[in-house]
């Protein structure tokens, strides 16, 4: 039976009863516009860590997409992109909808692959069948597992997103647990909340990892059997693990054990008020993130802290990298400079910074306050439509 769970809607799709990660061949390939040309070998320095044999193919042809290749255990498609497609550069790619010029892939053998990356736009977008999507149909047609997008994020943060991916999968992270931990990292260096790279869709086995790791993988498993927090610790980051019983249900808005917590352990002034908050929903394994920003002026700032519960406890405190630098009254003081602020403006500066010709499908403003700087920074994303009909979205800071 298929179930699924999209990680902006707490839905990831899993196909198959069983959770043991297949051998293949140790080979990972990489296809793309050489314009992500750093995001593929960011991606590849991970895989070649784990001894993968890797080749990154820029701008392929059509005969670059080989029956054999395409059948591999590690797979990375980067480029514009839709529900159907991947224009890997040059007006070619991969397709499920026998598109001109690109490499069919609808009954393409995918059984020995074990990763895949469709690190484009939409390419994980479905309405009724998983399969109405070229991820869902590259898991359908064999692959392990398939890490996709439902929305358009910018080139920007979906490579960062990409790479450190690709780094818990490294350190034997279940696919599961690194989308989560990399959704925490992301957000504690900045990122806004609500950014498109987080409308992301994982089919097949979640609870998997590659082979290249299972052997620090069935580590942690033992770790997290004692402690399930263990799977979610990264040294690089600004963590607090919570000792005490502090309860939270999921999607309940109930945050009061939340708010004690902190002004008993944390930060005596904290104020729950003070706050946006964003929860991501409940996940696959009993597992929730809330993101808490404080508010200055009415806008979002990149100050704050994510709270990680499992069943319905809270067990980490992932705070962001400026967290502890200043204090949330001090920040509250702060004189706050406006950058332009009129939003038909901004749209016109970021569509004449980036020169296309293109249709333009979207375009959205996140701004948030900048701690740093003392600053309203406007971050103005814009989605294309190609001429192939390729998504692809850009982001201007004003």
């Amino acid at each position: 039976m298929k179930r699924y769970l999209a990680m902006a809607l707490a839905a990831v799709l899993s196909i198959g009863a069983t959770a043991t990660a297949f051998a293949g061949a140790d080979d990972a390939y990489f296809f793309g516009d050489e314009e992500f040309l750093t995001e593929m070998e960011d991606v590849e320095y991970h895989m070649d860590k784990m001894g993968y044999y890797t080749k990154i193919y820029t701008n392929p042809t059509e005969s670059k997409f080989t029956a054999s290749r395409l059948n591999s255990s590690v797979l990375h498609f980067t480029g514009h992109g839709s529900k159907y497609s991947v224009d890997t550069g040059d007006d070619c790619g991969i397709c499920i909808n026998g598109e001109a010029g690109y490499k069919d892939v609808s009954d393409s053998n995918f059984s020995r692959t074990e990763m895949a990356i469709m690190a484009a736009c939409k390419t994980g977008k479905y309405t009724n069948d998983p399969t109405e999507c070229l991820a869902g149909k590259i898991e359908d047609n064999g692959a392990n597992f398939v890490l996709a997008w439902t929305g358009s994020p910018n080139t920007g943060i979906l490579g960062d997103y990409t790479e450190r991916f690709a780094y818990y999968v490294r350190k034997g992270n279940k696919y599961l647990d690194a989308a989560i931990n990399t959704r925490a990292y992301l957000i504690s260096k900045g990122a806004f909340e609500t950014s498109t790279v987080f409308d992301n869709i994982l089919f097949g086995r979640v609870n998997d990892t590659l082979p290249e790791v299972a052997t620090e993988s069935a580590r942690m498993a033992v770790k997290a059997n004692a402690d399930p927090v263990q799977a979610y610790l990264d040294d690089e980051l600004n963590q607090k693990i919570v000792e005490e019983a502090v309860t939270y249900n999921a999607n309940s808005s109930d945050f009061e054990e939340i708010e004690q917590y902190m002004q008993e352990n944390v930060d005596e002034d904290f104020v729950l008020d003070d706050y946006n908050i964003k929860e991501f929903g409940e996940e696959e394994n009993g597992v929730n993130q809330i993101s808490f920003r404080l508010n200055i002026g009415g806008v979002s700032s990149n100050y704050g802290f994510i709270v990680l519960c499992i069943d319905d406890e809270m067990k980490l405190i992932t705070f962001t990298d400026n967290y502890g630098e200043t204090t949330a009254d001090e920040i509250k003081d702060m004189p706050m400079a406006m950058a332009v602020s009129d939003d038909a403006e901004l749209y016109e500066l970021a569509i004449r910074a980036d020169g296309y010709a293109y249709e333009i499908d979207d375009q959205y403003i996140e701004k948030y306050f900048d701690v740093t700087t003392g600053k309203i920074v406007n971050a103005v994303n814009t989605v294309y439509v190609d001429e192939n009909g390729g998504y692809f979205c850009t982001e201007h800071k004003f």
